[in-house]
C-alpha cells in the first residue's frame, strides 16, 4: 500500500527511488559476470506510467452530459508484462513485448448551468440562482498490449528503440457526476450537491488501439545471466479509444526490465591447480672444479586430476634430483683437453646474484590495444594495390574471415589487414560510409597528377567493392595533390608518407582500435653469467658454446686460446619462457690436434603461469597498453575521435582507484634527438593532463627517438612510431 501510494502522488521519486535501489546492488554483483547483452534475452519489466487523454465528449453515447469536451485530464496506473530480444546484428536487435496496464483516467470540467433551483443551507431557503457545476467522468480502460521494437545499441548496455504497440481493450468502463461548487453550502431539491449519477460501460469503443513508442535504457549487470535495466518510454496514440468520438491518449513510462541470457551456457566447474615439490641433494666432491656449484640432474613431473563436486584439480609432483659439487684439493691428473662449465648465474639488473631458490619466471596477461592507421601507401608514380603492404584476398576468402581471429602484438603487424578489417566492419554496419582521398608527393613524375592521385583511391574502392561486395555508392572517391597535414616534402621519408591514400569516416567503429591479448614473462634476472675453463696441451684452438632449447639454438659464442672467464647472455623477454622446459648450454673445445671436448648442462627453471596464479588465489599483474592517438608529422594535436578515445580511458580509469598508468611519449627518426624528445614530451604530457589522474599514479617518460618503436625504413613504421603509449598496470586478485 506505501509502494502505490508514493507511485500515485509522486512517481518521479519512486523512479529515482528505483535507479538509486538498482545503482547500490551494482557494484556488489558487478564482478559476477561480464556483459551478457549478446544472444538471445528473455524476462519481464513493469513500472509507473502517467497517462494524457484528448477527448471530445459530444459523440459518447449513454452519459449524461452537455458539453462537447473536457480540458483537464490525468491519471496514473503500474504497468508489467515479458519480453523477448533477438540480436539482429553487433549493435541492432529486435525485442517483441506483452503485458497488461490499464489507461483510464479522470476528466474534469466546470460548467455553469445558468438559474437553478435550489437549497440554500444558510439561511434554509429555496431559491432559483445561477450555479456552477464540476462534472467528472471516471475511465477504466484496462488492455493487453502487444510491443515490437527495433532496439539500437550505441555503446554498451545503452539501448534505444522505437517501434509500435497495439493494445486490445476489452471494454471502456466509466463512473459520471455533476459536483454543486458555486455559489456555496447549496444542494439540489433532493438534498444532494451531486446529480446526473451513472457507472456503465461505454458503447462503441474500438477493439484495438495503436500507439508509437519510443524509450531508452541502461542495463546494470546483477550476474552473468542477469541484466537489470532503468528506462523511460513515451506511447503516443495513433487511433482512437472510440469508434465515433475524437478520443486519444499518451502515457509516460517509468520502469525497469529485468533481462535474463536465454542462450547462456552453463558455467564450466572451477579449476584449481595444485603443485607439489618433491627436492633431493646429493653432495659430491671433484676435483675439476674450483669452487662449489649446484646444478640439476634430473627433473620429472607426476600429474593427477581429482574431481570435487565445485572444482577440477589438476595436481603435479615436481621430482628434482640436485647434485652439489664440492672443489677437492688433490691432485689429479689434468685431462688433454678441458671444456668447463664451472657455474651459471642468474644476475639481476643491479649486478647481484640471485640464489637458485629465488629464480622463478612468471607470465604475465597483457593486452594491447592498437590503433588502425587509415593510410594505404603506394609506390613512386604507381596506384598499383598489389605492391603496397596490403594483404589482398579474394572474395572466397573475404566471405570466411573473421576480425576475432586475427592476432598481432604490434601495430605493423595487423597495419597488412587494414582494407580487410574496414571491409568487414562496413559489411557489418550497412549504412555506413567512407571517404577515400587520393594524394601524391607533387615532385617528379607526380607533380600535379590529379589523375594518379585519383587512380590511386579508385583502387582502393575497386578492391572493397569486387573482394567485399560493398556498394559503389558507399564510397566517395576524392583526389588531392600533397594531404592536408603533409609530411616533410623535401626529404625522401616525407616523399614516402605523402604518395597514401586517406581514408576517413563519420562512422566511428568502422577505423576502432585494434585489441589483441598476449603474455609477456618475466623474472628478477636480465642476463645470465655463465663461467667457463677451456684449455689443451697441444693449445686451444678454438672453443663455442651454444645456448639451445629443444634444438633451436638461441645464442652462441665463439672464440679461440685458453679461457677462464665468464660470458654473458641478456635474456629476452621470450627466451624467459623456453627456461620453463629447460635451457641447454653446450660447450665445446677443440686443440690443435683438432681432437675435442665437449660439456653440456641443462636449467630448468619454476614457472609461474598466469592460470597457475589465478587457481592458487597469489597476487597477480595484468598490463594494458594503449596507444591512442598517431600524430601527424612534426605535430602535437589531438582531433576529435583520437579526444573520444583519451576521455573514455579517463573514465574508465576513474572507477579503477589502484591502477598505476605511465605514459611514454616517441617520435620517429626525422630530426634531432633533443627537438624530439622535446616533440614527445608534449605529446606525452597532452594526454597525460587528459587523463586526469593524481600525482601518485601517474609517470610521464618522453623517450623521443631515443628508442624507435617500430621500423623506421617503411612510412608506416614512422607514422606509428609518432605515437604516444599508455601502459595501464593493475593488480589481480
Amino acid at each position: 500500500m506505501l509502494i502505490a501510494s508514493v507511485c500515485r502522488n509522486s512517481p518521479l521519486l519512486f523512479f529515482l527511488m528505483l535507479i538509486s535501489t538498482l545503482t547500490c546492488f551494482a557494484p556488489l554483483t558487478a564482478e559476477a559476470g561480464d556483459d551478457s547483452g549478446e544472444g538471445m534475452q528473455g524476462g519481464w519489466f513493469f513500472g509507473y506510467q502517467l497517462h494524457s487523454h484528448n477527448l471530445a465528449a459530444q459523440n459518447l453515447t449513454g452519459i449524461g452530459n452537455c458539453c462537447p469536451d473536457f480540458s483537464d485530464n490525468s491519471g496514473s496506473s503500474l504497468y508489467l508484462g515479458a519480453f523477448v530480444s533477438i540480436p539482429l546484428s553487433q549493435s541492432l536487435l529486435l525485442e517483441a513485448r506483452a503485458g497488461f496496464s490499464d489507461i483510464g483516467a479522470e476528466f474534469t470540467e466546470p460548467l455553469d448551468i445558468g438559474p437553478t433551483l435550489v437549497i440554500r443551507n444558510n439561511p434554509p431557503d429555496t431559491v432559483v440562482v445561477p450555479a456552477r457545476v464540476e462534472r467528472k467522468l471516471a475511465t477504466e480502460i484496462p488492455g493487453i498490449f502487444i510491443e515490437p521494437t527495433l532496439a539500437f545499441e550505441p555503446v554498451s548496455r545503452l539501448r534505444i528503440a522505437g517501434g509500435l504497440r497495439a493494445t486490445l481493450l476489452p471494454s471502456v468502463d466509466y463512473d459520471y457526476s455533476e459536483t454543486l461548487v458555486e455559489p456555496a453550502n447549496i444542494t439540489f431539491e433532493d438534498g444532494s450537491a451531486v446529480r446526473n449519477q451513472s457507472s456503465a460501460s461505454v458503447d462503441g469503443t474500438s477493439s484495438l488501439q495503436f500507439s508509437a513508442v519510443a524509450g531508452i535504457s541502461y542495463a546494470i549487470q546483477l550476474g552473468s545471466v542477469l541484466q537489470v535495466a532503468p528506462e523511460l518510454r513515451y506511447v503516443a496514440g495513433l487511433s482512437n479509444i472510440h469508434a465515433d468520438a475524437d478520443w486519444s491518449s499518451s502515457h509516460l513510462l517509468f520502469g525497469a526490465s529485468f533481462r535474463f541470457q536465454v542462450d547462456a551456457e552453463e558455467a564450466p566447474p572451477a579449476i584449481r591447480r595444485d603443485t607439489l615439490y618433491q627436492r633431493d641433494t646429493t653432495s659430491l666432491a671433484d676435483a675439476s672444479i674450483s669452487r662449489e656449484r649446484i646444478r640439476l640432474r634430473s627433473r620429472d613431473v607426476e600429474r593427477d586430476t581429482l574431481q570435487t563436486p565445485d572444482a577440477l584439480i589438476y595436481r603435479a609432483t615436481l621430482v628434482e634430483s640436485y647434485v652439489r659439487e664440492l672443489p677437492l684439493a688433490v691432485e689429479v691428473p689434468t685431462p688433454p683437453i678441458q671444456a668447463v662449465i664451472d657455474d651459471v648465474e642468474f644476475v639481476k639488473p643491479d649486478g647481484r646474484s640471485l640464489a637458485l631458490d629465488d629464480v622463478q619466471v612468471e607470465q604475465i596477461e597483457f593486452r594491447d590495444n592498437l590503433p588502425l592507421l587509415p593510410y594505404v601507401f603506394f609506390k613512386e608514380n604507381s596506384a598499383d594495390l598489389r605492391e603496397s603492404r596490403q594483404n589482398l584476398i579474394s572474395p572466397e576468402e573475404a566471405r570466411l574471415l573473421r576480425i576475432a581471429k586475427l592476432s598481432a602484438d604490434n601495430p605493423l603487424g595487423i597495419y597488412p589487414e587494414l582494407l580487410n578489417i574496414l571491409g568487414r566492419r562496413m559489411l557489418d554496419a550497412p549504412d555506413s560510409r567512407i571517404e577515400l582521398t587520393g594524394c601524391n608527393s607533387d615532385i617528379g613524375p607526380e607533380r600535379n597528377n590529379l589523375d594518379l592521385s585519383r587512380s590511386r583511391a579508385e583502387a582502393v574502392q575497386e578492391y572493397l567493392t569486387e573482394t567485399w561486395g560493398i556498394a559503389a555508392d558507399r564510397i566517395v572517391v576524392k583526389a588531392r595533390n600533397l594531404p592536408k597535414r603533409p609530411s616533410n616534402n623535401s626529404i625522401i621519408d616525407g616523399q614516402e608518407e605523402n604518395r597514401r591514400v586517406e581514408i576517413s569516416t563519420a562512422s566511428a567503429q568502422l577505423l576502432a582500435d585494434f585489441s589483441s591479448q598476449d603474455f609477456e614473462y618475466r623474472a628478477l634476472f636480465d642476463r645470465l653469467r655463465i663461467h667457463l675453463r677451456a684449455a689443451a696441451e697441444k693449445g686451444v684452438a678454438d672453443w663455442s658454446l651454444v645456448i639451445s632449447h629443444q634444438a633451436v639454438e638461441l645464442a652462441r659464442f665463439e672464440g679461440s686460446g685458453t679461457i677462464d672467464t665468464a660470458l654473458v647472455w641478456s635474456v629476452g623477454g621470450r627466451d624467459l619462457a623456453r627456461f620453463a622446459r629447460g635451457m641447454r648450454f653446450n660447450f665445446s673445445v677443440r686443440d690443435a690436434d683438432n681432437k675435442q671436448e665437449t660439456a653440456s648442462t641443462t636449467i630448468a627453471l619454476d614457472f609461474l603461469s598466469v592460470q597457475q596464479k589465478r587457481a592458487e588465489q597469489q597476487r597477480d599483474k595484468r598490463i594494458e597498453r594503449y596507444f591512442l592517438v598517431i600524430f601527424d608529422y612534426n605535430r602535437a594535436d589531438l582531433g576529435a575521435r583520437n579526444k573520444d578515445g583519451i576521455l573514455q580511458l579517463r573514465d574508465d580509469l576513474a572507477s579503477r582507484p589502484t591502477s598505476i598508468v605511465t605514459v611514454h611519449g616517441y617520435t620517429d627518426r626525422t630530426g634531432t634527438g633533443d627537438y624530439n624528445t622535446q616533440l614527445a614530451e608534449r605529446r606525452a604530457r597532452l594526454v597525460l593532463d587528459m587523463l586526469d589522474l593524481p600525482a601518485d599514479r601517474r609517470t610521464l617518460l618522453p623517450v623521443g627517438s631515443k628508442v624507435l618503436l617500430y621500423d623506421n625504413n617503411h612510412p608506416v613504421g614512422r607514422f606509428y612510431s609518432r605515437t604516444v603509449e599508455v601502459l595501464v598496470e593493475d593488480t589481480v586478485q
